[in-house]
């Protein structure tokens, strides 16, 4: 059992490549030395000299055997690092997948490796889809395309901390007038429609705001909230009253009736 962890630990630490090159050596040593084996049981037996006896001096047997034992070394290590290296940019390509979508892999050398590589990328190709339509339905309000409830809660958490007196960060919430007498009067259908309506309006005129004022939304959040309601987060307002010119441009914006 010690024995057993020893070697475990022993190989345990070592690379592919190192294994390689250290089984080679061992293999190149054993064969060369049951070479000369089988060479002087031959001289003993058929031509009768003593055991001892070589026609190369032993000095150079050993020098061959260990130039033999080098060079099979090394060229084992330098076919193995060629396959480590391939098994490295596969384990690096997994590891990195789901935090860059344009990690690709590279052409793998071995055939079991381009199998697998192929397999691998496509499994990921359908995560990465799958992933997109989750984050889209998570964060996505279905009825205006805007973000959600979920996603402005979350540019808040992330954002909100580094705000300071001296670089604010701002919250407007609004909502539609009598929104609720509308809706029945008009049906879910109609009701859907003003609220895409209503969530493009607020888009585009915040989209068009310019100057100062327009760098307060930078990184801004547009958000559709419950049933009728409207929030618009900026990280990075700046001052008061880039707000206040904000939020003015939307009231100006609303005061045009809708169409349906």
């Amino acid at each position: 059992m010690k024995k057993k962890r020893l070697l475990s630990r022993i190989f345990g630490t070592m690379t592919i490549s190192a294994f390689a090159g250290v089984v080679a050596g061992m293999l190149a040593s054993l064969v060369f030395v049951a070479l000369i084996a089988v060479v002087q049981a031959y001289r003993v037996l058929e031509l009768g000299v003593g055991p001892f006896e070589t026609a190369v001096p032993i000095p150079l047997l050993l020098l061959l055997m260990a130039v033999a034992t080098v060079l099979a070394a090394a060229v084992s290590y330098a076919s193995a690092n060629h396959f480590r290296r391939s098994l490295e940019r596969f384990n690096d390509y997994l590891l990195n997948a789901h935090l860059d979508d344009t990690a690709s892999l590279d052409g793998m050398h071995f055939a079991e490796l381009r199998r697998l590589r192929v397999g691998v990328t496509r499994t990921i190709g359908r995560l990465r889809r799958e992933n997109a339509l989750l984050r889209e339905t998570a964060f996505v309000d279905p009825r205006t395309g805007l973000s959600n409830m979920i996603a402005i809660d979350k540019a808040i958490s992330e954002s909100l901390m580094r705000a300071t007196f001296e670089a604010p960060a701002a919250l407007i919430m609004l909502d539609l007038d009598r929104f609720t007498r509308a809706s029945e009067q008009l049906g879910s259908y109609a009701s859907e429609a003003l609220l895409a309506q209503a969530g493009q309006r607020l888009k585009s005129e915040l989209a068009a705001i310019s100057g100062p004022a327009g760098a307060a939304l930078r990184d801004a959040t547009i958000a559709a909230l419950q049933a009728d309601e409207f929030g618009v987060y900026m990280p990075n307002a700046v001052s008061r009253e880039h707000v206040a010119t904000i939020a003015r441009a939307i009231r100006q914006a609303f005061a045009a009736p809708f169409e349906l």
